[in-house]
């Protein structure tokens, strides 16, 4: 019999050539989303990831069900800095472990066709894409398979060391993913049992083992059923305010439910189930089944949880992945099966195709962001943002340094006091007209509105906004060639428009703060609404542009003005700031 040691290495050899197809897959869904795929709750957690890094002892209460990927996350940054999206990058790593463990178990527990099962592990569309993301589930996955591989060595061996390692994976898993509890608790309970019954594992070890890391787990709950409630099988222990919520009709939740993660797990879990029951058929042993077990229930843990909610697609997908992992290294007896049937057929090769065209159609939902808050937070990763402005407090350094996790750098960054009405509290060495970050307390008066700012995201304790401090003068120069001295009720009418941008600022033509041309009518002692219309493109400083704008005279006869201006949208009307002269033209309506 082979050492532990000869066949892990056995393992890593036959996994190159999954991990290089997973390694390619996740390179090719990071360039077709961007780097990386940004979650609405991303920064908070990767703000408290460098938060840890720099302060090991400090644990906040916002992420009391996260306190293993937080580790992880602290750790990279504290080694990686900002050098490439460290997080990012031990996403994608744990994604590699994960097949590395999936073609382990296969072999370890004999289910055979490791190399075909690693393959298809790794063009699991939920496996890459949630691993091109800062998300937490890719490291309780790590934590997960890895522990069901030591449990299948603990089997073969009856090793004390085996047990305890799968025992720590699992649990630290659980500290990822708290609905993963299920797995360790299992596994303690089998332990005593197995103890008193055949005397395996020692006492000490079972015991030792079991008591520490489920009192943590425990405690770990109780704060989530405290502070957010647990949603279990459809049904929220306590809401966001207190009040319970009834579950909506099943048969019509699961409907939309199966419509949304069906394309993220078919092929994978058709293979995965058609193989349980074979391996069952063939007596495969229930001791070795017991971990599986449990992790798929942890996907039906998600999946009533979600009859309750109304996520993404790519939302409910990662969440109903965790069940359908563990169950990954049984998708090689159908192959084999087929292959004892069909001997000419190169089954593999034709999954392996079929498998590669899946993940290449499956729709990116993931990856499409509708929402002006998400398409922001997009824009942040997307190295975007001009500046960041943090409000001075306790650990605002802190604050500071984390938000640099997601943002470009150098960018200015600079503290303030919210001592003075908006825009005076906003630091001079920001850039004016440019997209600035706001690190607020959210108890903060700011004197932001919906008209001068974009709120992207509120924390317990953080608010973050998105800015465009106005310029001190807006010296523009602006024309309309071709307007009529003369025109009828209601007529319309197309006028060229002239601009330059003498701005220190690009104008963007779409985003936060986009730049956007106005007319209005000015009766001399009044002024009708203002009608906007869109730049052509984004006009960098230097840059001018002209282009046609259709105008609708007045529906009431009279003598008016036309008036002409620029606005920039959550910050400014060039009218109203020092410089601008607002073009005028006399027109005769009548």
């Amino acid at each position: 019999m082979r050492s532990s040691g000869t066949r892990l290495n056995a393992d890593f050899a036959l996994a190159f050539g999954p991990v290089s197809i997973y390694a390619i897959a996740l390179l090719w869904t990071v360039l077709r989303a961007g780097l990386p795929i940004l979650w609405a709750d991303d920064i908070t957690r990767s703000m408290w990831a460098v938060i840890w890094a720099n302060d090991p002892f400090f644990f906040p209460s916002d992420l009391v069900w996260l306190p293993a990927p937080m580790w992880l996350d602290g750790i990279a940054v504290w080694l990686g800095g900002n050098a490439w999206e460290p997080i990012f990058v031990v996403n994608g790593l744990c994604g590699a472990v994960v097949v590395l463990m999936v073609i382990a178990i296969a072999r370890e527990a004999r289910l055979g066709g490791a190399l075909i099962v690693g393959m298809l592990a790794a063009l699991s569309p939920v496996l890459v894409i949630v691993s091109a993301s800062r998300l937490s589930e890719p490291k309780a996955w790590a934590f997960e398979m890895t522990g069901l591989y030591f449990w299948q060595r603990y089997i073969s061996t009856r090793r004390p060391l085996a047990y305890t390692t799968a025992f720590l994976f699992l649990s630290l898993a659980a500290l990822s993913r708290y609905e993963l509890w299920i797995i360790p608790g299992a596994l303690a309970i089998y332990g005593l049992v197995s103890r008193f019954r055949r005397g395996d594992p020692p006492l000490w070890v079972a015991v030792g083992a079991a008591l520490p890391l489920s009192l943590a787990i425990s405690i770990l709950i109780f704060l989530n059923l405290t502070r957010f409630g647990a949603p279990l099988y459809g049904r929220f222990a306590q809401d966001g305010d207190g009040a319970s919520r009834a579950v909506p009709p099943f048969l019509e939740r699961l409907s939309t439910l199966s419509s949304e993660v069906w394309p993220y797990v078919a092929p994978q879990l058709a293979l995965a189930l058609v193989g349980c029951g074979l391996a069952l058929r063939r007596g495969f042993p229930a001791i070795r089944w017991l971990p599986f077990l449990t992790g798929a229930l942890t996907g039906l843990l998600a999946f009533g949880a979600l009859l309750q909610s109304s996520g993404t697609a790519g939302f409910n997908a990662r969440l109903i992945g965790g069940g359908l992992l563990p169950l990954l290294p049984f998708i090689g007896l159908p192959l084999q099966w087929l292959q004892e049937r069909f001997q000419r057929l190169p089954v593999a090769a034709v999954t392996l195709l079929v498998a590669l065209g899946w993940f290449l159609a499956v729709p990116g939902s993931t990856m499409r962001v509708d929402d002006l808050r998400l398409a922001t937070m997009v824009a942040l990763s997307w190295r975007q943002v001009s500046g960041l402005a943090v409000q001075e407090g306790s650990g605002s350094r802190l604050v500071e340094y984390a938000a640099r996790t997601v943002l470009p750098f150098p960018i200015p960054s600079a503290h303030f006091r919210a001592d003075a009405p908006y825009p005076a509290w906003v630091p001079r060495s920001l850039p004016a007209g440019q997209e600035v970050l706001v690190i607020s307390r959210r108890d903060a008066d700011l004197g932001l509105t919906s008209d001068n700012s974009l709120q992207i995201l509120a924390g317990t304790h953080l608010m973050f906004s998105i800015i465009c401090p106005p310029a001190p003068s807006y010296e523009v120069p602006m024309t309309a060639q071709g307007v009529p001295t003369q025109v009828a009720p209601g007529q319309r009418f197309t006028v060229t428009v002239s601009v330059r941008n003498t701005t220190s600022f690009p104008w963007r033509s779409t985003g936060p703060c986009p730049v956007l041309g106005a007319w209005a009518w000015d009766t001399g002692s009044e002024r009708g609404a203002p009608a906007r219309f869109p730049l052509p493109r984004d006009l960098l400083p230097g840059e001018a542009a002209s282009w046609p704008v259709e105008i609708q005279a007045p529906a009431v006869a009279k003598r008016y003005r036309l008036r002409l201006t620029l606005v920039q949208e959550r910050s400014a009307w060039f009218d109203a700031q020092p410089g601008f002269q607002p073009p005028m033209y006399e027109v005769d309506v009548r």
